[in-house]
């Protein structure tokens, strides 16, 4: 028997969906079961993957709708922009030429536990032993407040009808980033006392938002004001540029919260371009300097103007 494929892309009002033809003799025209209908479901792009599997006698078609979604309301825009989970289904041959137009039937194979976004169906292949490959290049992986996106892959074997995680899908985990963030307050005269302890309270507030008890993100703080150019650049002279909180000393929020509000408010002068040179040497000394897995920022709070704003650009650099 002779089965002759045709993809077509109906570019129709509201319909961004393939159509899967078939024809022996004349045209026979598979219909997707889920349907473009304006404001009640969005195209699936019905036939963009398709495969022939075979499970003893009975032969079927593996067809990929990537835009197909599930739906939360009955209230779904017809949208280019939906973000769907996509199916995989499976059409048994032997129901395809049972009517005209075919109408058949078709039973959804998707891997579990698909989510909006993953556009199931889009990429479909078969290995030569009969196993299905199914990719989600889109899926995404939620790691504490940032967003991973891997993709994902699943075999099948399609005579078992279970799917496993591929080998290297499996790997893909939320990446280890490793902080090393220093604070520099401005402990300037013109900051005032009560502004300084706002700082204090707002660097608190931030640093809280990080795990600093695995290691992972290690934290210290330096307070700043005047800085005595004739007695030179050694960190034990220079008093008035000093690290409060030496970096990743603490591992406890409590420990580092109460450590902030024992910092003693300088006032003087706002030599902020040596303040900066400071921390970078603090950062040289410390462990994951050489490390490039290791992201180093600085967050530094002034309230204006530097004593030695002629260095900055020198020493921002």
């Amino acid at each position: 028997m002779l089965i002759l494929l045709i993809l077509s892309l109906d570019l129709g009002f509201c319909s961004w969906g393939y159509n899967l033809d078939t024809g022996v003799g004349a045209f026979r025209y598979i219909v997707s079961p889920r349907q473009s209908t304006l404001l009640s479901e969005s195209p699936s792009f019905f036939g963009y993957s398709f495969k022939i599997i075979k499970n003893g006698t009975e032969t079927s078609f593996i067809i990929g709708a990537p835009k197909a979604i599930t739906f939360t309301n009955g209230n779904e825009s017809c949208a280019p922009d939906l973000k769907a989970t996509g199916d995989l289904l499976e059409c048994p041959v032997s129901n395809l030429f049972a009517s005209t137009p075919a109408n058949p039937t078709c039973n959804s194979r998707n891997p579990p536990g698909t989510q909006r976004g993953d556009a199931f169906g889009q990429s479909v292949d078969l290995s030569p032993d009969g196993n299905l490959l199914a990719c989600s290049p889109g899926k995404l992986q939620c790691c504490s407040s940032a967003v991973y996106l891997p993709g994902y892959c699943y075999n099948e074997d399609n005579h078992n009808r279970s799917w496993m995680e591929d080998v290297k899908s499996s790997q893909n985990h939320c990446l280890s980033i490793q902080l090393d963030l220093m604070f520099v307050l401005d402990g300037s005269e013109s900051v005032t006392i009560s502004n300084f302890e706002l700082v204090k309270n707002w660097t608190i507030d931030v640093a809280s938002s990080f795990d600093i008890g695995s290691g992972l993100t290690k934290i210290g703080v330096i307070q700043y004001s005047h800085y005595w150019e004739e007695l030179g650049s050694s960190d034990t002279i220079q008093t008035y540029i000093k690290t409060e909180i030496p970096l990743g000393s603490i591992k406890s929020q409590a420990k580092f919260a109460a450590q902030v509000r024992k910092i003693r408010y300088h006032q003087f002068s706002t030599f902020t371009a040596h303040a900066i040179n400071k921390t970078i040497r603090d950062f040289q000394n410390s462990a994951r300097w050489n490390d490039a897995n290791t992201r180093k920022v600085i967050i530094l709070l002034t309230d204006g103007r530097s004593s030695d704003f002629e260095y900055l650009p020198y020493s921002a650099a």
